[in-house]
């Protein structure tokens, strides 16, 4: 409960050694996060920044925890910030290529009428489109990185469908590229 949370929170406040303090903020977010306390979470993650803003794992875990708060558009700022800083990093990029899909996926699954839901999720492709190119990103840096071949593999076979079934004639550049 609430006073595990406290001890958790007092175990990085007294450390001073910053390799330590490092590895118990490391501790602290992953305990949080476990109890669903995100907000507590990633406020310990961005102090881990500031002992060491190199750390990927605080970043990655920044901006993991910013999209589970529903600040998106903050998390895809951190991701592609973090994947121009370390650009084969595979964990981001997949995070980064499930959010996109997760938009597109936000945009027509609330619809029950299924002509009118395919309509929708073919006028949202431009994230599918995202999504597909990171996870193909992924899979050209590590082609043992099956999660983002399937996955690229996968989404390629939706569009393909959505594109054909509402598509018309005048498909998209961006998806006729895919």
């Amino acid at each position: 409960g609430e006073r595990r949370i406290g001890d958790v929170l007092l175990l990085t406040e007294e450390v001073r050694n910053p390799l330590i303090q490092e590895e118990a903020i490391t501790e602290a977010g992953a305990a949080l996060k476990g109890m669903g306390r995100h907000e507590l979470a990633l406020q310990q993650y961005r102090r881990g920044l500031e002992v060491n803003p190199r750390n990927l794992e605080f970043r990655r875990q920044e901006a993991l925890l910013l999209n589970r708060l529903k600040r998106v558009d903050e998390a895809i700022v951190k991701l592609e910030s973090l994947l121009r800083d370390a650009p084969d990093d595979m964990e981001s990029i997949s995070y980064l290529a499930r959010i996109y899909k997760e938009i597109w996926w936000d945009h027509w699954t609330p619809i029950a009428e299924q002509g009118e839901r395919m309509r929708v999720a073919y006028s949202a492709s431009n994230w599918l489109v995202k999504s597909i190119e990171t996870y193909l990103l992924g899979y050209r840096i590590n082609l043992n990185h099956v999660y983002s071949g399937v996955n690229a593999l996968t989404l390629v076979a939706l569009l393909d469908h959505l594109s054909r079934t509402v598509g018309g004639d005048k498909a998209d550049a961006d998806v006729e590229a895919v």
